[in-house]
């Protein structure tokens, strides 16, 4: 039996039946999400013109509150899908700032005998109810998210501080909070700043932009802990909750229970069942694993050498104590990335271990967002694009207000040339953190290599008014200013970073390239001097040296630092296809061989018309 004929717009190798709906390619069907190919729906039926954003978000959601990201996800996931049209253009064009236009000849289409759907045979509308139950996973996340502070707990006058258990508790209870979708809970990163009591809670809700406050206090007798919590609504100034709670301390596990429980069913009485199981989900039920892991993340945190290897023992032994733990494994996975950011190791070695801890954790829990967001960073730095991204999506399905998982998003699209989707997560992730100096740099760097450099200026300038002690703050200056050539600027800038960071290896190598952009040959050659006599346990990332030598004119020698690179799987070559300093490059047959190898030959936004760097 035969199902009715449906009408068809053709465009490419592609037909769109915008009755079933369905997408089909070459003949077989193309398994996309029902939000997706409504999404595609508007911009085919109106090929060539401009769609405004906010039409497509109403045609799409109607009476319905979204936020941005959902449209740019969907955009994301359809160009993938689509890639480019026959004039080698990608058939789905952002226009800055105004929305998006559908670039491909589209016409009405007879169905062809192998796109009938037959009733015997209907894996077609398999993939749909396969889509549909995906993309109902995040429905909740169109509504307006409650924005909520969670600030580190202090101990009561006269106490031993235990640091790790009053960081670690409010830590806990944000990722516990964050399960629920209807909540936008800031991250450990933007409140630990609070943590030595200075700033009002009141105050620290309005300067973290959230409705309300979640403020405890902590005081130990024996083997009891006494927690006081209240819910301030930072509004209406006033306690909108409160509630006092004795456990053992032995099981702080408890604790987090009731607490957690009891906030979110003041804030939102009549939670969904989903919501209550996701609520209630413990990451582990071994307290003295528990603790272990709090341990871990107050040392990651700290960003030192010292922490990560205190971090790394705690990790190690909350997965002793409990095997299943998936968000230790989590930790572990990041700890590995972060050496490979700072150098410590090279960084093939520990991009390959944060993997394999990550897929654990994953293999553990396939409904723990940060796993997914782990692992997606974790493969994106060793250049498998397609299977990081996959992780990206599931991590934001998971936990739409996930500030860490839109910036680690965000960065892979740059690092592809889609710059309008990435610069949206950037500008999401600082929604939902707006006080840690990480998502405002994210967003000056997307700036850069998306060439709106007037931007990005203005965007590390405003940064160092508020974070005057942050040395990445001036590095991004530096990268940007040394470019443009504002080289006394970008010399000052450097100069801070390498202060501020004890010499750390990436900042003088840094260095080394504001020297090449300014002319000062001598300065660069002595510091490519003293960063290749460094012995082999110095990891010298062999991409900044391909940068310096660019900017002293030695085409070869850069391009050899790039293949260099490669063979050592730098995580720095993640930018290379879209790095305005190779644009010069981008003819040569090296270069082009050397992003085919990165799987970055085709770079989806790459239309911008690069030309002599701008001077100021």
């Amino acid at each position: 039996m035969k199902l009715p004929l449906q009408h068809l717009y053709k465009f490419g190798p592609f037909r769109l039946d915008t009755n079933a709906p369905l997408l089909w390619r070459s003949g077989e069907p193309v398994d996309l999400t029902p939000k997706a190919l409504e999404t595609l729906i508007v911009l085919v039926k109106s090929a060539g013109q401009l769609v405004r954003r906010e039409d497509l978000i109403e045609a799409v959601w109607p009476d319905t509150v979204v936020e941005d990201n959902n449209l740019s996800v969907n955009i994301s996931l359809l160009r993938k899908v689509l890639a480019e049209n026959d004039e080698g253009k990608k058939y789905i064009e952002t226009i800055s700032r105004r929305g998006y236009r559908f670039n491909a000849l589209v016409q009405d289409a007879p169905r062809e005998g192998s796109e009938t759907i037959d009733a015997n045979h209907r894996e077609a509308p398999a993939l749909v109810e396969t889509a549909r139950k995906a993309d109902a996973a995040t429905t909740d996340s169109v509504v307006r998210a409650v924005p909520i502070a969670v600030l580190p707990f202090k101990y009561i006058a006269g106490q031993e501080r235990e640091d790790y258990l009053r960081i670690g508790l409010c830590d806990t209870l944000i990722t516990r909070l964050s399960n629920v979708r209807r909540f936008a809970v800031r991250p450990t990163s933007s409140v630990v700043r609070y943590g030595d009591g200075g700033t009002e809670p009141l105050l620290a809700g309005r300067e973290l932009k959230v409705d309300y406050v979640v403020d405890g206090r902590i005081r130990r007798a024996g083997q009891t802990l006494r927690v006081t919590v209240q819910l301030l609504s930072v509004s209406e100034e006033v306690i909108y909750w409160a509630n006092q709670f004795d456990q053992e301390s032995t099981d702080v596990l408890q604790l987090e229970d009731l607490i957690s429980e009891q906030i979110a069913g003041a804030l939102l009485p009549k939670l969904t069942v989903g919501e209550r199981e996701r609520l209630a989900k413990r990451s582990t039920n071994n307290p003295e694993a528990f603790e272990a892991y709090l341990r871990g993340r107050y040392y990651l945190n700290s960003l030192t050498e010292d922490g990560f290897s205190k971090a790394l023992a705690d990790y190690e032994l909350a997965v002793q104590l409990d095997p299943s733990y998936a968000l230790a494994y989590t930790g572990i996975a990041d700890y590995y990335y972060y050496l490979a950011i700072y150098g410590v190791l090279p960084p093939n070695t520990c991009l390959a271990a944060s993997e394999i801890a990550a897929r654990k954790a994953v293999e553990l829990d396939p409904m723990l967002s940060e796993a997914h967001a782990a692992l997606g960073f974790a493969l994106a730095g060793r250049f498998n694009w397609t299977e990081g991204e996959r992780h990206f999506v599931r991590a934001l399905e998971l936990s739409p207000n996930s500030a860490l998982a839109h910036l680690r998003y965000g960065s892979l699209l740059c690092q592809q040339g889609l710059f309008e989707e990435s610069l949206q997560h950037a500008r999401r992730s600082i929604e939902l953190d707006p006080v840690t100096p990480i998502f405002q740099f994210s967003l000056g760097w997307g700036l850069y290599y998306a060439r709106r450099f007037d931007e990005c200026l203005e965007q590390y300038r405003s940064m160092i008014t508020a974070h005057p002690l942050n040395p990445m703050v001036y590095f991004g200056l530096a990268w940007v200013a040394r470019y443009v050539g504002r080289h006394d600027e970008a010399l000052a800038a450097i100069k801070r970073a390498v202060e501020l960071s004890n010499e750390s290896l990436m900042m003088t190598a840094s260095c080394g390239q504001v020297y090449a952009a300014a002319g000062m040959r001598e300065q660069a050659e002595g510091v490519l001097a003293q960063l290749e006599a460094l012995p082999p346990e110095h990891c010298v990332t062999r991409y900044h040296l391909a940068l310096i030598h660019h900017f002293l004119g030695s085409r070869e020698k850069a391009l050899c630092c790039l293949e260099s690179a490669f063979e050592q799987r730098d995580l720095w070559l993640v930018w290379a296809a879209v790095e305005p300093v190779f644009d010069t490059l981008r003819t040569d047959p090296r270069f082009q061989l050397l992003l085919k190898r990165l799987g970055l030959d085709r770079p989806p936004n790459l239309s911008i018309n690069f030309s002599t760097p701008p001077r100021r």
